[in-house]
């Protein structure tokens, strides 16, 4: 149908046009999804998927888009940590930890050994287990926000482990690259990252402590035309900033920038003009993105690859991660909540699996079955963390109707 071909030329030779058609999926299907009592983000990402190149292909990613959905998850991020309790954070950072650990461990095994089993040979196999290694909140940020969990202190341990994750993937993913020769400098180079790495999280956690209250205060002092708005987005662009430079992703560093100004007396001020932007217009974006990236014809007779490896990565992080935090004291409901909200790939996982391709470790095929496990796993998790939750608040109804009587 030549018409209809011209009518995409035509939409993927106007960004107003994409983001016009981007925005109002994203609102649509996050409309419908809540009228069939899914949470929101399952119909965002979906209908990623459906109007990009696997389905009906009135929009392709271009760099303009690619850099809009960056801002998208930062500001996303950045959200979460403005809604972060810092009590109930440290107070998580036992379970965290051990969450964290499970996380890693487990699908860095299976992984592995599940590669080698299907004919991968030389580093492949141990670059899939760094890849199922990654987290990424950003979708379980908001799936809990949206269910009222945020703040609670399974919320919490999801989040912390998911910064403490990311630090162990960027160690476990220069340590593979080194091994593979993809990464210059071997054992220096991984421990030049760590120190920087290090170095990031105390200027970050003490320095940013110390310098953006009196820094916002000065702000919104100043006759500046929505100063404080501007201040803020400064803060954040330039912890994501410093977080990338210092080998850590973007995502981290606007989280903590999040959770500092969420100290500050104007929270409520920073978040309310946060969110028209990121929810109105970039955030749309970010969750259209990661339905581009999936060009599931690509695959060929790949398939079955694919669907035993989004199994393992939706099962080990869902066992391993609840495992950590069924040591850690969570009941098992709780714990299952927690493996679940640690499910996501997202981001953090396209861009190990980016270096890959450009280091010649993975060739396109491998490349594209990973883009499609991450989109499995980013998928899903929204429907199974809100079923976990049901059950969990189910099972405490039940209790608490059995010791009043």
């Amino acid at each position: 149908m030549l018409w209809l071909q011209e009518i995409i030329e035509f939409i993927n030779e106007s960004l107003l046009l994409q983001l016009v058609i981007i925005i109002g999926a994203v609102k649509t299907a996050g409309t419908i999804s809540d009228r069939l009592k899914q949470p929101t983000v399952f119909g965002k990402l979906l209908v990623g998927i459906i109007i990009g190149p696997s389905f009906l292909g009135l929009i392709h990613e271009t760099e303009t888009l690619k850099l809009l959905a960056e801002l998208g998850v930062i500001t996303l991020m950045f959200l979460a940590g403005l809604e972060t309790d810092v009590d109930e954070f440290k107070k998580a950072g036992y379970a965290s930890t051990l969450t964290a650990l499970g996380g890693v461990a487990l699908p860095m095994g299976i992984g592995t050994f599940y590669a080698m089993s299907v004919g991968y040979t030389g580093f492949i196999p141990l670059f899939i287990g760094t890849v199922l290694t990654a987290t990424s909140v950003s979708i379980s940020a908001q799936t809990l926000r949206e269910l009222g969990r945020l703040k609670s202190k399974v919320g919490m341990t999801i989040l912390g482990a998911a910064v403490i994750d990311d630090v162990l993937g960027i160690i476990v993913l220069t340590l593979v690259l080194g091994l593979a020769g993809a990464g210059a400098g071997g054992v220096s180079a991984v421990t030049i990252l760590i120190v920087k790495m290090v170095l990031f999280f105390i200027i970050a956690s003490y320095v940013g402590k110390l310098a953006i209250p009196p820094f916002l205060k000065w702000v919104q002092r100043s006759p500046v035309n929505q100063g404080l708005t501007a201040a803020a987005l400064i803060i954040v662009f330039a912890f994501a900033e410093l977080a990338e430079l210092s080998g850590v992703a973007g995502i981290t560093g606007a989280y903590i920038a999040g959770i500092i100004m969420g100290t500050t007396k104007f929270k409520e001020e920073i978040m309310e003009r946060s969110e028209a932007l990121g929810y109105s217009f970039l955030i749309p974006v970010f969750f259209v993105s990661i339905g581009l990236q999936a060009e599931v014809g690509a695959l060929g007779t790949g398939w079955i690859f694919v669907i035993i490896l989004s199994i393992i990565a939706v099962l080990t992080k869902t066992i391993g991660c609840g495992l950590g935090a069924k040591v850690a004291g969570f009941d098992w409901n709780k714990s299952a909540i927690v493996g679940v909200g640690m499910v996501s790939r997202g981001e953090i996982a396209l861009i190990i699996a980016a270096i890959g391709l450009e280091g010649k470790i993975i060739d396109h095929t491998l490349y594209t079955s990973i883009i499609v496990m991450v989109l499995v796993s980013t998928i899903v998790t929204p429907p199974l963390l809100k079923i976990t939750s049901h059950l969990s608040d189910k099972k405490a109804k039940a209790q608490a109707d059995q010791t009043a009587s």
